[in-house]
């Protein structure tokens, strides 16, 4: 290349002053700007973080020592899953229901999933609708619960109290983080105060509780053991005769659903004796928006399937028990 044509001018001079002190300049700034080429080169390939690449490599980190450690020791390889939440089950502890939804009724949707969930939520957030786990007992990676509900006392928060009468146990075989039962148990739904319960069945299988039954659940601790996230409803159903003998105030107001009535004979169906005007059966408001299919069956009885998924957070208290 001619000095003249160089792109750099202050080549020209250089070039000029020394053959070789140029060759050494080219060179260098050949170098330099492959390099810049090389440092203008997007990486996409997928980040890894240095944690996570030492577990894959079966090599253990001093993060991962250290997880482990809070866990309940170091494990082999570096491997933090085994030992996580191993000491979540605590006996005495409490976790309440911070969220329920239906995810499907007879194995597919009803119109009615999105009014029920919308009325649980708001009945969750309330303290209207208290549905509870207490941890029993605990045995290797046995887990023994007792699921009952909690009646509203006042508008302060977390001001409910537990009633006995509703709890069910479930047993839970904890792998890790999660927790499953493979013996079907049930759950009793009781909402609203002692002294206006929103669902009324006075000489119902669980007193004005809807009783949910062969209930199967899945669920994940947390962490940090303060929440039980991930839960799944994974099978559920209730008798068409509980659901033609509970009967339900659909209000969001609990105090419209007045309380009930033993004196009240029943409504224009010839439904819901003991309770007043404000209930209905639960079959039939099912029924009215969309037939059901009876899907289910138990205690060789027609039944209706239930799907469903929940979460809940441990309590900083014991809660008291109903007067």
């Amino acid at each position: 290349m001619e000095i003249s044509k160089l792109p750099y001018p202050q080549l020209k001079h250089l070039m000029a002053f020394s053959s070789v002190h140029s060759l050494i300049l080219l060179i260098g700034f050949a170098l330099l700007s492959i390099a810049c080429e090389m440092e203008n080169e997007i990486d996409e390939s997928q980040n890894i973080l240095p944690m996570i690449a030492g577990q894959m490599a079966g090599t253990e980190t001093a993060g991962t020592a250290t997880a482990g450690n809070e866990q309940g020791g170091e494990t082999e390889g570096g491997d933090r899953n085994e030992n996580q939440c191993t000491d979540c089950a605590q006996v005495g502890t409490w976790y309440r229901f911070t969220s329920l939804g239906l995810e499907a009724i007879d194995n597919g949707p009803h119109p009615v999933i999105a009014v029920l969930n919308s009325l649980w939520s708001a009945d969750v957030n309330s303290h209207s609708l208290n549905v509870l786990f207490e941890i029993r007992a605990v045995d290797g990676d046995q887990i023994t619960m007792g699921a009952m509900n909690a009646a509203w006392v006042s508008e302060a928060e977390d001001d409910y109290c537990v009633m006995p009468e509703t709890a069910i146990e479930f047993i839970f075989t904890q792998n890790a983080c999660n927790m499953s039962n493979t013996v079907p148990a049930g759950i009793n739904i009781y909402a609203g105060s002692q002294e206006i319960p929103k669902n009324c069945s006075p000489q119902g299988e669980a007193t004005n509780a809807i009783p949910v039954r062969d209930v199967l659940l899945s669920a994940d601790f947390a962490p940090d053991c303060g929440s039980i996230v991930n839960g799944t409803v994974r099978s559920a159903a209730i008798k068409r005769s509980a659901l033609e003998n509970t009967c339900s105030c659909l209000s969001p107001v609990l105090s419209s659903c007045q309380g009930i009535d033993p004196n009240f004979e029943g409504n224009n169906f010839g439904e819901c004796g003991g309770c007043n005007q404000r209930y209905s059966s639960l079959s039939r408001q099912l029924n009215s928006i969309q037939e059901l299919t009876w899907e289910c069956e138990v205690d060789g009885e027609q039944s209706v399937c239930i799907e469903a998924s929940f979460e809940a957070s441990r309590l900083s208290f014991t809660p008291p028990q109903c007067p």
